[in-house]
């Protein structure tokens, strides 16, 4: 809730914040990337991060995977469809 207030007016504005998911991958689209020799290098790539980090990301489901370029490469490189390859991990209200 916001109020707002000037010398002749008090104006009171109720925000209404809807739910929002975070997304991770799923267990599928991990064990996917992880068997590929060629996923991991193209992924670095396009984050532009080292296959260190890579591995790093892969390993602890990071958020970065779920970036829209990454996304693209693991769709076109997997067959994968967005229900497959995203699952939510929360909601935040």
């Amino acid at each position: 809730m916001v109020i707002e207030t000037n010398a002749s007016y008090i104006r009171v504005v109720n925000i209404n914040i809807q739910t929002v998911s975070i997304m991770k991958l799923t267990q599928i689209a991990l064990q996917r990337i992880s068997d590929s020799r060629s996923l991991p290098k193209k992924l670095a790539g396009v984050l532009k991060v080292s296959r260190v980090t890579m591995w790093r990301y892969i390993n602890d489901n990071h958020d970065s995977l779920t970036k829209a370029a990454a996304l693209q490469v693991i769709r076109e490189e997997t067959g994968l469809a967005d229900h497959e390859i995203l699952e939510p991990e929360k909601q935040v209200a």
